[in-house]
């Protein structure tokens, strides 16, 4: 895993739905939706802030190749995968190129699997990489992992 770790900063974190943004390797950003923080609950939660290692995996319910972040304490099977709201995922992380509010109330993302096409563009879709979570206003080296 050569190279800066990809940066997910999440700006919002509400009772059902955490969103951010990951800066990819030129600078280009994509918006990510995810659960809620529930303490880290397998399946219903977003996962803590820190330095994961990513790798390849197939996302059989959509069929494709997809990302699974590695090393989340307790968890397994966290994928970066196609998906517009937190009602997509189960643990998991979505991607969109923009923020939208589905229905009052419903924030997500928007243009899922060209955010997913621009994430394979630029960081392999078959590439393991390194993803630092954290929180907005946190300074990149100052986090605990």
């Amino acid at each position: 895993m050569p190279g800066e770790p990809v940066v997910l900063t999440r700006f919002y974190y509400g009772d059902t739905v955490t969103l951010g943004a990951l800066e990819l390797p030129d600078r280009a950003v994509l918006y990510t939706c995810e659960d809620g923080w529930h303490e880290n609950q397998r399946m219903i939660s977003c996962i803590p802030d820190g330095l994961y290692r990513v790798v390849p995996r197939r996302f059989n319910k959509g069929g494709y190749m997809a990302w699974e972040i590695t090393d989340v304490p307790g968890r397994s099977q966290i994928l970066f995968h196609k998906g517009n709201k937190a009602a997509d995922v189960t643990g998991c992380v979505v991607v969109g190129t923009e923020l939208f509010a589905i229905a009052p109330g419903v924030l997500g993302v928007a243009n899922s699997a060209i955010a997913l096409a621009e994430m394979r563009r630029q960081l392999g879709a078959l590439a393991e990489w390194s993803l630092r979570v954290m929180p907005l206003g946190t300074l990149p080296g100052t986090e605990v992992p």
